[in-house]
């Protein structure tokens, strides 16, 4: 019952972790940021952070010095003062000294500016990143892509309506009674001669000055001219004519008042262009509402001709970048993604403008085929008609002359008449169905041009989506505080020191408070240790440290709502060379997530060693068989090598094989001393479980020696993130490699010591040396391989929940990212089916002389003596 309560408290637990960080950064932290939440606030972007690649590469100013002239808002009432800086906070307000002799603290350095005509803040400090080096381009591509998302919408808008019938011609409706544009002239008369306006005359300067506002004025009303004519020709279209402006007089004027005037002038027409201008990309819109479409197929593939220019060059800038070796992956990922859609741009128009020719082409011959029918149907029904007004002429003569001879005339004119009215049925049967392939192809063509016309609007907008990922998703702005995932990394190595320290201490605390529970019982601990399994010792273990990563989890979710990690951005502010956490809001979501992942690891790892738990109990159960079997053991001259007695992987691997090592066992324990071991009780079976079971449980007890390396390990992994600059896609690689040769290495030990161990078997079953101790060669490598397995086998579950449960590691080092989960689970399997097995006959072999002598024996005398269950007990349960 303990155990399925603890277990349903875990998973209740769990599922609250889940839902804990599933929600929006915005829904998590202070109440009072989740009222703001509730109440439908949206998440605003910090405060003076770049919100695109071009603010971010164009840098900061300078740091603010003391000794600096400033302008300072007071009090934040919106009023700037004149001052002076005295003093320079660690937190980056300032002390100010205003000219009128007040004094402010702890002013932010947001509303301070520098003072115009006195000393700034210097130039701005431009980012030294290769990012930078596509910012131009990038701008460049963001305005082709919005002009020719604009142009394709358009030239849809209008195919669309020609396909739904709609005419030009008045069908909107049209503008008010009002001018179209105020007070603009259409071409305003020449200036008056200046002599004859003026009096005294004009000077050289006033002369010239008139000429250059003349020809200004001139430029400017060609300009509306052309302008308002191609407006009015567009309004004929949609809803009527323009009103017509009205003209301005001159008069009479002094140079003065001329000059005004024409600045006045100036100034309007100014105005009017621009309005003009803006009812012109209006009209656009309503041209396209009435099947008269403003741009071109021809325009578009010029603004994808170049936008395919610009993604060219983001290509030969990647590719230099990547010769340079300043190409992160998540700029390669950014423009990788951007030149790919790109190229599938261009690809989509070019496929436009086949199916737009195609559409003609069908158009044209089904024209030309109904127009070819429509003519041979007109020879056809001309000819018709004359033979049956000559058959019809014919029996009127020839009813004239006999009455009989006229029936038989009359009878073929008719059957001619007929044959005729049967033939222009059949050509009008023929015209309609040419008609009819004639639309049928026509929208044949236009259902596959716009089909192509969509696919280029979707091209548009994954370029706009490509565009706005480089723009936003490469430099540090809101969420993303990072640069580089180094940097991230090293926040990530940091916070799991703290982790690590948490669930250590909370391992310690549970395991305290789990012998406390049984000390203050009725059960004894060797009987909990006789009678418990080593599945029960596996489960309670893994709940210990699931359960001491939850409250690690708790410890984290306190912390982070007494403000505990606004200390980590105070102590630890971003640098040049190395961004991180502004907010302790950051840093406590991030923490969150690396105990989330430990717990993910646990999990694996547990997962994992659950082989190893089967393995030996299997192993124990087969020792148990061989106990209580009767069978007579084979004599000694029968034993032969050790490759005969059995091998490394199935030690005792039968009745008389066990039955041996028991005589070995006996035989050289006894030599080194006759009291370690009573015949008639001692159990050699009992003795093997014993030591099995207790070097086994070290595999998923944790404790001291393995929680301090692994605190240790992370700590390097700070150092290699911060200050090497490594990522840790490369961490992991190596680790793996570390690992695979460690696992290598621990097997070799494992298969060395059994063969060492049996060779001493059959050596002294053959009459060798009995009372010799012989110092085995790898006892000491024996041990660390065993301590190294555990810990290898940790990270390895570690570096898998860390990457392959990170959607952006795919994304960066898909094939990365793909050979390390494939290396992984090789790596699983081979534990499982080939190193978890070997376990359990290394612990045997570890505690076989010549690796133990009589006073380890001896002193686990008591202990075997207080273990009530027998092989044959076991072997039946």
């Amino acid at each position: 019952p303990s155990i399925m309560a603890f277990s349903s408290l875990f998973l209740a637990l769990t599922f609250l972790i889940s839902a804990e960080t599933a929600r929006p950064a915005r829904f998590r932290g202070h109440p009072r940021a989740l009222l703001a939440a509730a109440r439908g606030s949206t998440a605003v972007a910090k405060k003076g952070e770049p919100q695109s690649l071009a603010e971010y590469c164009k840098g900061e100013p300078a740091p603010i010095r003391d000794e600096q002239y400033v302008e300072a808002n007071w009090e934040g009432y919106g009023s700037y003062y004149p001052a002076r800086i005295y003093d320079v906070n660690k937190n980056k307000t300032v002390d100010l000294k205003y000219d009128d002799g007040w004094v402010e603290k702890r002013v932010d350095s947001e509303l301070v500016r520098p003072t115009d005509g006195k000393e700034t803040q210097g130039e701005a400090e431009k980012p030294d990143d290769a990012a930078c080096q596509v910012v131009q381009t990038l701008e460049d591509v963001k305005q082709r892509v919005k002009d020719a998302e604009k142009d394709v919408s358009l030239w849809v808008n209008s195919k669309q309506a020609k396909e739904h019938g709609v005419k030009p011609g008045g069908t909107l409706p049209a503008p008010t009674g009002k001018t179209l544009i105020p007070n603009a002239a259409p071409a305003p008369a020449p200036a008056p001669a200046i002599a004859a306006a003026v009096a005294p005359p004009a000077t050289a300067d006033e002369s010239d000055e008139l000429e250059r506002l003349k020809e200004e004025l001139f430029g400017l009303d060609t300009e509306i001219m052309d302008l308002s004519k191609e407006i009015a020709a567009n309004d004929q279209l949609i809803h009527g004519d323009l009103a017509e402006d009205r003209t301005l007089d001159d008069g009479v004027l002094t140079v003065d008042e001329l000059i005004q005037q024409y600045k006045e002038r100036i100034e309007q027409r100014k105005d009017d262009l621009a309005a003009l201008k803006a009812r012109r990309k209006q009209q656009d819109e309503q041209l396209a509402r009435v099947g008269v479409s403003p741009v071109s197929l021809s325009k578009i593939q010029e603004d994808v001709r170049g936008i395919s220019e610009d993604v060219a060059g983001l290509k030969q800038t990647r590719d230099k970048l990547d010769g340079e070796g300043n190409l992160d992956p998540e700029l390669r990922y950014a423009l990788d993604k951007l030149i790919e859609r790109g190229d599938l741009l261009a690809a989509r128009v070019d496929e436009l403008v086949k199916a737009e020719e195609e559409a003609s082409k069908r158009r044209a011959a089904a024209l030309a085929a109904r127009r070819k029918i429509e003519e041979e149907a007109r020879k056809l029904t001309t000819e018709a008609r004359k033979a049956k007004r000559d058959a019809d002429a014919a029996a009127r003569r020839a009813r004239k002359k006999a009455r009989q001879a006229g029936e038989k005339m009359e009878a073929e004119a008719k059957a001619a008449a007929a044959a005729a009215d049967a033939r222009v049925r059949e050509l009008e049967n023929a015209k309609k169905a040419a008609v009819d392939a004639q639309h049928k192809a026509a929208e044949e063509g236009d259902r596959q041009v716009m089909a192509a016309a969509v696919a280029v609007q979707d091209g548009l907008n994954g370029l706009t989506a490509g565009t706005r990922d480089l723009d936003s998703n490469v430099h540090p702005n809101g969420e993303k505080w990072w640069r580089y995932r180094y940097e991230h990394a090293f926040v990530e190595g940091l916070l799991m020191c703290f982790v690590t320290v948490f669930i250590f201490f909370w391992e310690w605390v549970l395991k305290s408070l789990q012998t406390w529970v049984l000390s203050h019982s009725h059960l004894q601990f060797q009987q909990a240790l006789s009678y418990g399994t080593l599945y029960m010792d596996w489960f309670g273990c893994a709940l210990c440290e699931l359960v001491a990563c939850f409250l690690t989890f708790l410890t984290v979710w306190f912390l982070g709502h007494f403000y505990v990690f606004n200390i980590f951005p105070q102590h630890l502010p971003s640098t040049k060379h190395l961004h991180l956490p502004s907010t302790g809001e950051e840093y406590r979501a991030l923490a969150s997530e690396m105990v989330i992942i430990v717990s993910l690891a646990m999990l694996l790892y547990f997962a994992l060693l659950f082989a190893v738990v089967r393995s030996t109990v299997s192993k124990v159960l087969r020792w148990a068989k061989y106990e209580v079997d009767e069978g007579e053991a084979m004599s000694v001259a029968g034993v032969g090598v050790a490759s005969e007695f059995g091998r490394s992987f199935t030690m005792a691997g039968s009745t008389n094989e066990f039955k041996q090592l028991e005589r070995f066992f006996l035989v050289k324990i006894l030599a080194q001393d006759r009291e370690a071991i009573d015949n008639e009780t001692f159990s050699f079976w009992k003795y093997l479980r014993a030591n099995v079971r207790a070097k086994t449980d070290s595999l998923w007890c944790f404790g001291p020696l393995m929680w301090i390396p692994i605190l240790l390990t992370f700590g390097i992994f700070v150092l290699l993130h911060g200050w090497a600059h490594v990522g840790y896609i490369r961490i992991m690689s190596f680790f793996l490699v570390l690992l695979v040769a460690t696992l290598a290495f621990m097997t070799w030990v494992i298969i060395a010591v059994t063969a060492e161990c049996e060779t001493s078997v059959t050596r002294s079953m053959r009459g060798g040396d009995t009372d010799e101790d012989a110092k085995p060669m790898l006892a000491n490598s024996a041990r660390f391989s065993f301590w190294a397995m555990e810990f290898s086998l940790f990270f390895l579950c570690y570096g898998a929940a860390r990457t392959f449960c990170q959607p952006w590691m795919w994304e960066l080092y898909f094939n990365a990212i793909l050979c390390l989960t494939l290396a992984t689970l090789l790596i699983c399997a081979v534990f499982v089916i080939w190193v978890a097995p070997l376990v359990p006959t290394f612990t045997a072999s570890l505690a076989l002389p010549p690796y133990i002598g009589a006073s380890h024996v001896k002193g686990m005398k008591d202990v075997l003596e207080k273990d009530m269950v027998t092989a044959k007990e076991f072997a039946e349960n």
